[in-house]
């Protein structure tokens, strides 16, 4: 390998949200966005503290982003009763419809990423990234948050 598998990695993390982040911005969303509407759509009403610990975001991101899906109407954010600080979130109509929106985007950009791709290669590099992921982890498989 010319360079360390690392840095391809990275690199090619960073390459995929280079291609996603203007595509996704054509809907109004950021890239952290998508991954808490979907989040949301399997997880309705879920706490603040746990939407920020399954999609992998630190609390106060997770406020500011979530400060600026409810300026646009995506979500809405109610107070749980019993208990001042936590705050249960819901996604809106619009949210659901940015969220379908999303993973149409999606859905071009995996097309895009796995053009020349045999079926075989496509599930031999999802079980890599799957051990990829638990040698990291521990954890047995990727799940969308």
């Amino acid at each position: 390998m010319d360079v360390p598998f690392s840095i391809a990695l990275l690199k090619t993390y960073h390459a995929q949200n280079n291609v996603f982040r203007p595509m996704i911005a054509e809907l109004g969303l950021s890239v952290g966005q998508p991954k808490i509407l979907g989040f949301l759509t399997r997880h309705d009403g879920c706490m603040q503290k746990d939407l920020a610990a399954m999609c992998d975001i630190e609390p106060a991101t997770i406020s500011r982003l979530l400060d600026k899906m409810e300026a646009d109407g995506l979500i809405t954010r109610k107070a749980v009763a019993g208990n001042k600080r936590a705050t249960a979130i819901s996604l809106t109509p619009s949210g659901y419809a940015r969220h379908e929106a999303s993973m149409e985007l999606r859905r071009q950009l995996e097309e895009m990423e796995l053009s020349g791709f045999s079926e075989e290669e496509k599930a031999l590099f999802y079980q890599f990234l799957v051990r990829l992921y638990k040698n990291l982890t521990g954890e047995a498989s990727v799940e969308e948050p």
